[in-house]
């Protein structure tokens, strides 16, 4: 009979052998002899033959510690389990060990339970790691972030504390992250720090995500888009944010715009998908259904649906009633849309004085419309001269129209030159209505050809009516066929209708800060500004709202609405881009118009006239409209019309286009696809370069030149020999097979040899 000190190695598949081989070492001992037997780690039985280390594996022991005889008897079992009838069954999931599987067969139990007489685990109390009792005054030990007290409770550590002792919570023996050490307290680390060793921001031992360290113990910003990163430059990151990947190994670019996560930039790069999309083949995330806010497998499978639309049983979302903001189902309303009010559910009209009310009754108001003011529920309009008021008359205004100014809760008007004031009299103006300047609280009037001026005569302009250009304080005609001029009367800006203008440039002089009116464009006041001295004009500015005479508007800015002919106003509605009063006429792109709100479009749509996929007017890049709806272009096709093969660009760096059509240039690096051709003039890794094709290297190369035998750098889990690349040994840990010197560490019960 053999006994040896042995370590096994086991193979995978051993039960499947006759014979293993036994390495005898004189230390080490890594398994249980019986007799003339070995039980291995995996529970394999093995028959030691003789001293020239010869074994048979003669079957399997599962879950045992001591295996003995021909017939594989178990006799005693791992923790956890228990023998029967030879063999070894599972024990109850809170025992440590046991005699039976039933939940009162246990001899002793896991951490965080305690044996009761009937041989039962039962949970200790919640702060306890181990006890032996379930009141909290049984505890032997504690968990983290918890102290024995002693009464043998487990007592909460201050929030700040990892660990702590004695009877003061904030009696620390190491600190939670975010927090260092001081005598027996935690305090805060810098803010950028993930660990540290005081409170400066030089004190950093390692950093938040988003931040990087320093030589000087400092944590740094990384890029915006980083999650980790080793510096602060776009090209310094380890990690991305949502949103973004990461490209040339430590650069982070944006994701496609439907990704939520992804491995490239291409619609056809995804991970997972942002709200509103699903991830379909290839990688890519398709649009849900309209009224989807999730869905999967397909668009119209919806496991949610958007505010507007309720499920209506497996996978489908239907359009709430017109009044509904939010519903259970087509006749039960959750919440309403402005102006309405739910009533059990239904969503029933207000008062039309009201802008949101609790009942249909004029009082019944919650807030009020613009002019009004609210009252014991009511609605109240307030006088004409007030902007905001608390009451009907006069008196009652909180804050006044243009025009008008503020006295003793009264708004009274200003002088018709002033545009604001401080008085009724003509001298109590603050500032001027335009073509007009204000002179010891006056408002004259100026040249007739000035738009600006600081003086009544034709030398005082500071900037010019259209047709006219400003030449030391004087506005002079332009040429009959310019409408604007800069300089002198020939440098036209602008031109008449008849006309156009043959050179773009503008290369009269302009001084500094003078302003030009170049006249109505589209409903706007355009003028040109000069804000440093240069030679070219510098921006173009639009006027909020435009006037007939010097008093009446007409016309507002997209956003705004004209009220009493005299002023704009903001629209209630938000994203709305023209409006009257309370109502909406047209939302800005992206939105369209219910009610008295501007609603979002499918995220599929650019512009759209309701909440559906088949209500689309345009869409965003990858999609094309047909018959209102938006369809998927090509997978080649960045954007595209008519049809889905009908491309106008193409996907970055794989395809170039021709005909409108996207041809392949296949396996190319990014922008590096010859022109009109399918040839490329780098290849991707993984690939190299012959007459323009990108071909394949060996199946294990990561990179390689001249022929796909000729390895340049290896894929994980295989190593550089040569030129070749050799895969590692199985029993190799995975990290540690190394590209030049093969296999530097092994697996658990297995070593290194030289080759």
């Amino acid at each position: 009979m053999v006994f040896v000190m042995i370590l096994l190695y086991v193979v995978s598949g051993v039960n499947t052998k006759t014979n293993l081989n036994v390495v005898i070492l004189e230390k080490n001992v890594h398994h249980n002899i019986n007799g003339a037997y070995l039980i291995t780690k995996l529970s394999y039985l093995i028959s030691v033959m003789d001293s020239n280390k010869k074994s048979t594996t003669k079957g399997l022991c599962d879950n045992c510690k001591v295996c003995v005889g021909t017939m594989l008897t178990c006799t005693t079992c791992n923790e956890g389990y228990y023998v029967n009838s030879g063999s070894c069954s599972k024990c109850h999931l809170y025992c440590a060990t046991c005699f039976n599987s039933s939940s009162t067969g246990c001899n002793s139990c896991k951490d965080g339970y305690f044996l009761t007489q009937i041989s039962k685990c039962s949970g200790c109390a919640s702060g306890c790691a181990t006890c032996f009792g379930s009141t909290n005054t049984n505890c032997y030990t504690c968990k983290i972030n918890y102290y024995l007290s002693a009464t043998n409770t487990c007592n909460s550590c201050h929030y700040t504390c990892a660990t702590c002792y004695n009877t003061l919570s904030y009696t620390c023996y190491t600190c939670r992250t975010y927090y260092y050490l001081s005598g027996t307290s935690c305090s805060s680390c810098a803010y950028s720090c993930a660990t540290c060793f005081n409170s400066s921001s030089t004190g950093c031992y390692t950093c938040r995500n988003g931040f990087y360290l320093t030589d000087v113990s400092k944590c740094n910003s990384c890029s915006s888009n980083c999650a980790t990163c080793f510096n602060s430059s776009s090209t310094g990151c380890y990690t991305c944010t949502n949103g973004y990947y990461l490209e040339n190994t430590s650069k982070c670019s944006s994701c496609s715009y439907s990704c939520g996560n992804c491995f490239n930039g291409l619609s056809s790069g995804c991970y997972d998908c942002k709200e509103g999309y699903f991830l379909f083949e290839d990688s890519k995330c398709v649009n849900c259904y309209g009224g989807c806010s999730g869905c999967y497998g397909s668009s119209m499978s919806c496991y949610a649906c958007e505010n507007g639309f309720y499920s209506a049983g497996i996978d489908t979302c239907l359009k709430c009633p017109a009044e509904c903001a939010t519903c259970m189902d087509a006749t039960t309303c959750t919440s309403c849309y402005y102006s309405y009010f739910l009533s059990g559910s239904e969503c029933l009209k207000c008062d039309g004085s009201c802008y949101t009310c609790d009942g249909m009754n004029s009082n019944n108001c919650l807030t009020r419309r613009p002019y009004y003011y609210l009252s014991n529920g009511y609605c109240l309009k307030c006088d004409s001269s007030c902007r905001t008021c608390n009451g009907i008359n006069t008196n009652n205004c909180l804050s006044c129209p243009p025009y008008y100014y503020y006295s003793s809760g009264s708004c009274l008007k200003c002088s018709p030159n002033c545009s604001t004031c401080n008085g009724v009299s003509e001298n109590n103006c603050l500032t001027c209505k335009t073509y007009f300047y204000l002179t010891n609280g006056y408002c004259q009037p100026c040249d007739s050809t000035c738009y600006k001026c600081n003086g009544t005569t034709a030398y005082n302009c500071l900037s010019c009516n259209t047709g006219y250009y400003l030449s030391n304080g004087n506005c002079l005609e332009c040429n009959s066929n310019c409408y604007g001029c800069v300089g002198t009367s020939t440098n036209c800006i602008s031109c008449h209708t008849e006309f156009y203008l043959s050179n773009n440039s503008v290369v009269g002089v302009m001084a500094r800060n003078e302003q030009i009116v170049l006249g109505v464009v589209k409903g706007f006041i355009l003028t040109l500004i000069m804000e440093n001295t240069i030679t070219h004009v510098n921006h173009v500015e639009t006027i909020v709202f435009f006037c007939e005479t010097n008093e009446f508007c007409w016309g507002c800015n997209p956003g705004y609405y004209v009220v009493d002919a005299s002023y704009c106003e903001k629209c209630l509605v938000e994203n709305c881009q023209f409006c009257g009063y309370d109502l909406c006429y047209e939302c800005y792109d992206g939105y369209y118009a219910f009610g008295y709100e501007c609603h979002k479009c499918p995220s599929i749509c650019t512009t759209c006239s309701g909440p559906f996929t088949t209500q689309c007017f345009g869409c965003v890049d990858g999609y094309y409209v047909f018959s209102y709806e938006c369809l998927s272009c090509s997978s080649s096709c960045q954007t595209c019309s008519i049809n889905s093969t009908n491309c106008l660009s193409c996907v970055q760096g794989e395809r170039y286009l021709w005909n409108n059509q996207c041809l392949s240039c296949s396996n190319c690096v990014s922008g590096h696809c010859i022109s009109n051709t399918t040839l490329c003039d780098m290849c991707q890794d993984g690939y190299y370069l012959v007459d323009g094709i990108c071909i394949s290297c060996g199946s294990n190369c990561a990179t390689c030149s001249g022929s796909s035998s000729t390895c340049l750098s290896c894929k994980t889990g295989t190593y550089l020999v040569g030129s070749l690349c050799i895969v590692c040994d199985i029993n190799c840990a995975s990290t540690y097979c190394n590209v030049l010197l093969g296999c530097t560490k092994c697996n658990n019960g297995y070593y290194p040899i030289n080759k």
